[in-house]
């Protein structure tokens, strides 16, 4: 009612007022009608949002410390409020209702670990009936008798690959996770374990929303953890990536902006606005720790208050981000006696401090010569490249990457790298109008992991034979040429760029390194090279009709994730289009089918590929199978 009060003072305001001061007479209601127009932008900034639903369970919504909510940039701001809404920053955390579930919900019955699991609809409402998720049972025993409850799915969480759910857990409004997240690709449920990179036999642990995905999933979240009665009071300002997450509490700015004449004066001026933060004008590296809050790997510096607060009272956007979070590097943590994070540090990082998990995208940009090396004031930043209230995927509105339109060709990099481009043959040794010409190719290769996918890395480096046969990290050119040995490789970048090359024997100076980064590396390099044979330019470039009696072996991995981005290579590969393949079969269904891949395979790529592997050789690296426990969660 407030906001339609206000509109009508400011459409009424405005008019009338300028209409009877443009006929040069009536001043005095003129300008009684021109305050009319101001009070009704007071009403409208002052306006609050409609009540969030009141669904029990929820977070409290809390507007503390100057905070007013994305609803009172609206009507200032309608076309950036727009392209955020359109953003899957703004949907990836709502309250579960009709238009925010994605997965059918209809009476669906899930089975994991023996138990049962149904999904329930009474009316708009979604429940799910489950064993009790606050009950501990940490064994086969104890799991049969934990009784089954029903719980409302008050809250969802991602909106991109894939969607999880939320039910109130015993503490407070404590949030815990329902064990199966609905698959967007295969549009179907799948566990929560399976959706990520983990050993099979790693315990599971009920996921609670208020001590993990609460710092950067809403707007100025806090815990409140009681440790006296373990419970939860937790609080946020707004759910999903919201404006304040960036810009900063806006109260302030609201005020200032009441009076009309503070507003002309900024839009004719140009005048700084000291009220917010815009991160398009902050110094670089202010700039992009805005974004480094959340896609960084990294831990509170205050723990227990983290605990209470989360990092309202310790970081805003703007502030300099390492008075908050300690930004973890493997070259510090490797020597540390005590570990900080509980995933191990070959699952976070490789050997030579590249970051190997995809939405930590601040870790690589800190080892960025793009960033480091910059003159003063010129540091590349996630700004450089991305844009957050463009639209660059108008057909869909929903932005997957939100990369600027001229960020998506190399020619962006040359604004700083013009002597390259004037000789860019020269410099890549591949056609210009060639994938080998293309920077993001060559400098961002996929060697990150997140969800079912490779993601190009942001520390921005150059291919490098001595650090993959050192450390174990890929490379561009064996991501691109899969057929080629290390060997081919070394010996190219010599050539070209003078690189030393490494002394290399075996396998690893003979076959092709992209199979055996399929065969016998860790499972997050197995889970990238899969990736990678079904990648379309790494085919055009390698050809596509040898790769499938190397995939197929995938298809038995212990790995569930490896599994899935197996087959989706696979069926990227000629006669194996239509193949179907479940990834979460029993293990002996799994080996039938990879036997069966396997015999398909050999059939096809025998007489017409350029070289098949023979299949002794095969084994023989499979047996080298690194089997370190890698665990990839993002």
């Amino acid at each position: 009612m407030v906001q339609l009060v206000g509109y009508l003072l400011c459409v009424v305001g405005a008019l009338a007022g300028f209409a009877y001061l443009a006929r040069g007479s009536g001043w005095r209601l003129g300008a009684t009608l021109l305050v009319l127009l101001q009070a009704g932008l007071v009403l409208l900034a002052l306006a609050k949002p409609s009540a969030p639903d009141p669904t029990p369970g929820l977070p409290v919504a809390a507007r503390s410390d100057g905070y007013v909510t994305s609803a009172a940039c609206r009507s200032c701001h309608p076309g950036e409020y727009a392209s955020w809404h359109r953003s899957f920053h703004r949907s990836m955390t709502e309250v579960a209702s009709e238009t925010s579930v994605r997965a059918p919900w209809q009476g669906e019955r899930l089975v994991w670990r023996e138990r049962s699991y149904e999904l329930l609809r009474k009316g708009p409402e979604f429940w799910v009936s489950l064993p009790d998720p606050d009950a501990a049972a940490p064994t086969r025993a104890a799991r049969a008798l934990v009784p089954q409850v029903e719980r409302r799915v008050v809250m969802v969480t991602g909106s991109h690959h894939y969607q999880a759910y939320w039910v109130r857990g015993g503490r407070g409004n404590e949030l815990l996770q329902f064990p199966f997240v609905y698959h967007f690709e295969s549009q179907r449920f799948i566990p929560r374990d399976d959706a990520f990179l983990q050993p099979p036999d790693a315990p599971h642990h009920t996921a609670r929303w208020n001590s993990n995905c609460i710092q950067c999933h809403a707007v100025a979240g806090e815990p409140r953890h009681d440790l006296k009665s373990d419970r939860f009071d937790t609080t946020v300002v707004e759910l999903g990536i919201a404006c304040e997450a960036c810009h900063g509490p806006a109260l302030e700015h609201v005020r200032h902006y009441r009076n009309p004449l503070a507003r002309y004066t900024a839009e004719t001026e140009g005048t700084a606005d000291a009220t917010i933060v815009n991160p398009a004008k902050l110094a670089p590296a202010r700039s992009a720790e805005v974004c480094g809050q959340c896609h960084a790997y990294f831990v509170p510096l205050d723990a227990e208050g983290w605990w209470q607060n989360g990092f309202t009272g310790s970081y805003t956007p703007g502030a300099e981000l390492g008075s908050s979070r300690l930004i973890l590097e493997y070259e510090t943590e490797i020597d540390r006696e005590n570990p900080l994070v509980s995933a191990s540090l070959e699952s976070i990082f490789f050997a030579d401090g590249t970051i190997r998990v995809g939405g930590r995208e601040y870790n690589g940009l800190l080892r960025s010569p793009c960033y480091e090396r910059a003159p003063p004031g010129q540091a590349m930043t996630c700004l450089s490249c991305h844009e957050l209230h463009g639209d660059t995927q108008a057909s869909t509105g929903r932005p997957a990457d939100q990369l600027k339109p001229e960020a998506r060709s190399g020619a962006h990099c040359l604004e700083c790298h013009a002597s390259i481009g004037e000789a860019l043959e020269e410099h890549t040794h591949h056609r210009a109008t060639s994938s080998g010409s293309d920077c993001y190719n060559c400098h961002m290769p996929y060697t990150t992991y997140a969800l079912f996918k490779g993601i190009r890395s942001h520390r921005i480096t150059s291919p490098n034979a001595e650090a993959t046969h050192r450390s174990g990290t890929l490379n561009a050119c064996n991501l691109c040429h899969l057929d080629r040995s290390l060997t081919w490789t070394a010996t190219a970048l010599e050539r070209w760029y003078g690189q030393p090359a490494p002394e290399l024997t075996g396998a690893e100076a003979e076959l092709p390194h992209a199979a055996l980064g399929l065969l016998r590396g860790d499972a997050a390099t197995r889970v990238l090279s899969a990736y990678g044979m079904g990648w379309d330019i790494a085919q055009q470039v390698s050809g596509n009709d040898w790769q499938a009696p190397l995939l197929a072996e995938l298809l038995d991995d212990p790995y569930s994730a490896v599994r899935f981005v197996a087959h989706r290579s696979l069926r990227t590969l000629p006669g194996f289009d239509k193949h179907t393949y479940d990834f979460l079969a029993p293990p002996h269904e799994r080996r039938r089918q990879r036997a069966e891949v396997r015999r398909l395979a050999r059939a096809r790529t025998g007489k017409r590929a350029p070289f098949v592997i023979d299949e002794a050789v095969v084994l023989r690296e499979l047996a080298r199978r690194d089997d370190t426990p890698i665990s990839i969660s993002e």
